[in-house]
Order: C-alpha cells, then sequence, then structure tokens
C-alpha cells in the first residue's frame, strides 16, 4: 500500500492536475513506447503547438498525443531533422512538441519523439521534454551532463543558480553497469531524503563490522544538536514530525530506526541514527565509494546550520551509482543487504516506481521538500535475464505535481531503453 507522494492528491488524478504524455515513433509511424496516452485536450487551446498547416478539422473537440504524432509527423521540415525541434509553442497551459532523430534503444532506428501536456508551465514543459529527448534520442544529452550516456564516471559536479530553474537531473544504469541515460546528471542538488540512503548505507555497514547491533537500543529524542552559529538545539516541526515515532525518552532499536527512516522518511529516526555513527563516518563511506559529490553536513530540520552553509546534497550520478552499489551486494554482506533492499521495497512515497509498467522487482527512496521532488530506484524487467536497472531522477523548481508527472514519464522511457 503505497501513501500519495507529498504534493499530490490521495485519491487518483483529477481532471486539473498536470498530465504528461509522450509517444515514441518509428519511421513507419507505428508506436514503439509511451506514456500517458490516455491525455487529452481542447483542441483549441492546442492549436498553436501544431504545425501551422496542420488541419485542425481532422480533429474532434480534444486532442490526444496520438493526434498530434499523427499531424505533426505528416510536417517534418529541415528545422525538425535530427538534433533539433520546432519549439514550445504552448498556449496558456497546454504544450506539444516534435523531435526526430535516432533511438537510443539499442537500435540505429530513426524516430520521432512527440510529447503533450497540460498543466505545465512553459520552462517546466521545456525542461520535461528535454529530459525525455535525453533519455530517449541518441545525441540529446542534455546541458552540463558531464558526458554522453556511456560514460559512468562520476564525473566533475556543477553547481546551478536559480537562473537554470526548473531542472530534471537523469542517471540510468543498465545491470552490467553502462549508462543509459544522462541528462543534467552532475548537477549538484538539495537531496532531501534521497540522503538517508547514504545513512543506511553507514549504519549497516557498522552493523557488518560489528561495531553496532540492529537490535541495540538507542533512545528516542525530538531535540537535536545544531550545527548552528550559535549551537543549542533544535526540533523538527509541521511536515517534518513523524507522529508515529516513539516519544522522547523511549526506546527504540536500530533497525525499527532504520525501517521508519527508509519506509516512512522519518527525520527523528535520521537523526537518531546520524548521533549514533555521526558524520564522519558517513563521509567516509561515501569517499570509499569514489562519490565526492554527496555531502551530509548537518542533521535533516537544521535550519540555522543551513543558513551558514551545512547541507546535504547530491547528484543523480552519485545517486544512482550508490544504489546500484547496495542492489549488487558488493558493499554490504549478504543479510545486511537483504535488509535494506526489503526496506526499500516497502517504502511508501514511490514515483519511478510508479511510472514502470510491471516491474518484476522494484525499491526506492525518495525525497522531497519546497519545489524539490527527488527518487532514485532500481528495477528488474519481467521475462528479462536477472540484474536490476538504476534510475535516480532529481527534480527542483517544478510545481510538486508536475514533478512527479515528469519522474514517471521518464521512469517509463528508462524502462524502454532498457529493452
Amino acid at each position: 500500500m503505497y501513501d500519495a507522494f507529498p504534493g499530490e492528491p490521495r485519491d487518483g488524478k483529477p481532471r486539473d492536475a498536470p498530465r504528461l504524455a509522450w509517444l515514441l515513433l518509428d519511421h513507419n509511424g507505428r508506436s514503439l513506447a509511451g506514456y500517458g496516452n490516455d491525455l487529452s485536450v481542447p483542441v483549441e487551446s492546442l492549436s498553436e503547438a501544431l504545425p501551422l498547416d496542420a488541419d485542425l478539422g481532422l480533429l474532434g473537440s480534444e486532442v490526444s498525443v496520438r493526434d498530434v504524432a499523427r499531424l505533426a509527423g505528416a510536417h517534418e521540415r529541415a528545422e525538425n531533422s535530427a538534433g533539433e525541434g520546432r519549439g514550445d509553442r504552448g498556449a496558456g497551459s497546454t504544450h506539444a512538441r516534435v523531435l526526430s532523430g535516432r533511438t537510443s534503444a539499442g537500435s540505429d532506428r530513426r524516430v520521432q519523439l512527440v510529447a503533450h501536456a497540460d498543466g505545465f508551465s512553459d520552462s517546466e514543459f521545456a525542461e520535461a521534454f528535454a529530459a525525455l529527448a535525453a533519455t530517449l534520442l541518441v545525441g540529446s544529452t542534455g546541458p552540463v551532463d558531464g558526458g554522453e550516456a556511456g560514460d559512468d564516471s562520476p564525473g566533475s559536479a556543477v553547481r546551478c543558480d536559480a537562473s537554470s530553474l526548473p531542472r530534471a537531473a537523469i542517471y540510468a544504469l543498465a545491470p552490467d553497469g553502462r549508462a543509459l541515460a544522462a541528462h543534467r546528471a552532475r548537477e549538484r542538488f538539495y537531496a532531501a531524503s534521497t540522503i538517508k540512503l547514504s545513512i543506511a548505507l553507514a549504519v549497516l555497514t557498522a552493523v557488518d563490522r560489528g561495531t553496532i547491533r540492529l537490535n541495540d537500543p538507542l533512545t528516542s529524542r525530538d531535540r537535536f544538536p545544531s550545527r548552528g552559529r550559535d549551537g543549542g538545539e533544535f526540533s523538527l516541526a509541521g511536515a517534518e514530525v513523524d507522529a508515529d515515532f516513539p516519544a522522547a525518552g523511549e526506546q527504540v532499536t536500530v533497525r525499527e530506526c532504520l525501517s521508519r527512516m527508509i519506509e516512512f522518511s522519518s527525520n527523528e529516526a535520521s537523526n537518531v541514527l546520524v548521533g549514533q555513527i555521526g558524520f564522519a563516518s558517513i563521509a567516509e563511506k561515501l569517499a570509499s565509494l569514489g562519490l565526492k559529490d554527496t555531502q551530509l553536513t548537518r542533521l535533516i530540520g537544521d535550519a540555522a546550520a543551513k543558513e551558514i552553509g551545512f547541507t546535504h546534497e547530491t547528484t543523480a550520478a552519485d545517486l544512482a551509482l550508490l544504489l546500484a552499489r547496495i542492489v549488487d551486494g558488493s558493499v554490504l554482506r549478504p543479510s545486511t543487504t537483504r535488509t535494506l533492499l526489503d526496506m526499500l521495497r516497502a517504502q511508501r512515497f514511490p514515483a519511478i516506481t510508479q511510472g514502470l509498467k510491471a516491474p518484476a522487482d522494484s525499491g526506492s527512496k525518495s525525497g522531497w521538500d519546497d519545489g524539490i521532488r527527488n527518487d532514485v530506484a532500481w528495477f528488474e524487467r519481467a521475462g528479462r535475464p536477472p540484474g536490476a536497472n538504476i534510475l535516480a531522477v532529481g527534480t527542483e523548481g517544478f510545481e510538486p505535481r508536475a514533478a512527479v508527472e515528469t519522474i514517471r514519464a521518464i521512469a517509463r522511457a528508462v524502462e524502454f531503453i532498457a529493452g
């Protein structure tokens, strides 16, 4: 049973929720893959997004992504050759865009990517389309990605300012470790609760070393030491609080803290665990894996420390590489690997896995804050040889529901190119 991802409705998608659809067509117009193709919007709101000489009389009162593909595909021009697009001609919050190129799905086929959105801003749709193109088309890698898909080295991270928002960062890995897709993969972004994957790894490393045990008791608390200029303590408030975490002073085991941190994204559990193992052990573990662009330098909710530069940040490349090492069993013993994977399977706020068709196995850790929606997941495909595909997506500057819809659409694209 999954809870709604924060920022989206709990009872399905209402008519006015942001929607994103995409379709990949071969040169004969046959559909190869798609997402959200039940989306339709009033045709008059899309007239400026369709080719200038399209015959709108061929359509009914509403238009779908297939209609856009049918009309736009018949009007390919020089400006829509591989690597170039028609541009975003959306009217209001409704958009469509067409781009031709060659598929990145393991064969050199000429294809056409058609995307269609409702309830997205101009800039949100432009970034979502760029991310989809970087995933599905050869040679459409996004800005500041530090290398083409196929270059799986961590690279050098880049900091971005507000002028680059909204942005969606992607890094995807095949079971053999090859990079499948990259878009802004080495841009640093606020990790939010995806940083809890690093905490879990450091805690379970300590368990493997015998310095702590999963059944060791810890003391719950609701006030934590601050790294702010004046020191002192801070407490969590509002949506930061896990109301079901044991009350301050009560006993809670390491295992219970881990489970609550991963499954329910409990901030109290995270801070109790960091207090037990220390920031240095987390930094040491990340450094040993070469993940130099992931940092945890303050407790979650420590606003005073955040004001003077303490943070938790990462990149899509680091997140994907971290989860890949966990899933392949190379960083933890088999028993602790199983423990963490079972917790990731149970987490209540997935986004990536809800965009997939029918994974044989999957798990993830998401994170969110104001203007931030992130997720990192692994998935195995039914009927395919054993092996996990990895996908990390970080978004910033999107409306929350548009961010979640973008993550799910990207997930379906990665599932397709994974084969």
